[in-house]
């Protein structure tokens, strides 16, 4: 795998990991299970804790003191997101695993039903007109009728690291802040479609493989022209 360089600006504005359980009818209530996971060990490190969602999907979200790093937790659901500074994965996946790791102790899940890691990424070119190909390897607009397009948007599925896996691409143009510039989402979204045992050393090993594919396709989607904007 080639190696992912630190950039001076990255353009990863949020990453997250995402686990939803296969339901147990069996286990204790919900709201027990997280009072006993918030005094083991979640209240010393995610101390803000925020206004829980509403239904359909309630979940109750803590912060890091700084408010870049949340812990999400529903009914079979654990997320953890990772707001910039982005401190690098070697030190994001070990906090993922170990709060798996605690989630597993309390509720006790059978199994992951879905497992994914999604990465956003928002490139800002300082143009208006440019050929898309300079600086993604994604998709190329017709030569006519030689005008330039706008709205534009881009999606493709590909099998993973492992057979059940899937990861989905898309690329979006947003409204830029730059009235000389354009503004594009990247998103990157990998599940395990088939799920996973509910083992924290089996997810970590999943995670790494997820995130080394996911690195590829950054660095086969991104054009060498492109990753001189995050320099």
């Amino acid at each position: 795998m080639a190696k992912l360089k630190q950039y001076k600006n990255p353009p990863l504005i949020e990453v997250a990991c995402e686990f939803r359980f296969e339901p147990d009818p069996e286990k204790e209530v919900h709201a027990v299970l997280l009072a006993k996971f918030w005094k083991g060990k979640i209240k010393d490190a995610f101390p803000q804790a925020i206004q829980p969602t509403e239904p359909p999907a309630p979940r109750d979200r803590f912060a890091s003191a700084d408010g870049k790093t949340f812990v999400q937790v529903g009914e079979d659901l654990l997320v953890l997101n990772q707001l910039p500074p982005y401190y690098g994965w070697g030190r994001f996946e070990p906090v993922v695993v170990d709060y798996f790791r605690e989630y597993a102790r309390h509720w006790k899940p059978r199994r992951v039903e879905r497992a994914a890691v999604h990465y956003i990424n928002k490139i800002d070119i300082p143009r208006l007109e440019f050929n898309l190909d300079k600086y993604f390897n994604l998709m190329v607009l017709p030569e006519f009728p030689k005008k330039p397009a706008w709205d534009i948007t881009a999606s493709y599925t590909v099998q993973g690291a492992q057979q059940d896996d899937v990861v989905v691409t898309t690329l979006r143009q947003y409204p830029s802040a730059d009235p000389e510039g354009a503004s594009f989402l990247i998103t990157w979204d990998y599940f395990a479609s088939a799920g996973l045992p509910a083992d924290a050393q089996q997810i970590q090993s999943w995670l790494e493989a997820a995130h080394d594919f996911q690195r590829e396709l950054f660095l086969s989607t991104l054009t060498d022209e492109c990753r001189k904007l995050f320099d």
